[in-house]
């Protein structure tokens, strides 16, 4: 169940950095937009 829960977690964090990465694009092709 350890080694279970741990895969779990890292799958947890890359999509966390994946969000955060695609809401860094997102963000940044909205100020292009604005300005």
């Amino acid at each position: 169940m350890t080694g279970h829960w741990s895969l779990v977690t890292e799958n947890q964090e890359v999509r966390r950095e994946n969000l955060e990465v695609s809401l860094n694009a997102y963000f940044s092709l909205f100020s292009l937009l604005v300005s």
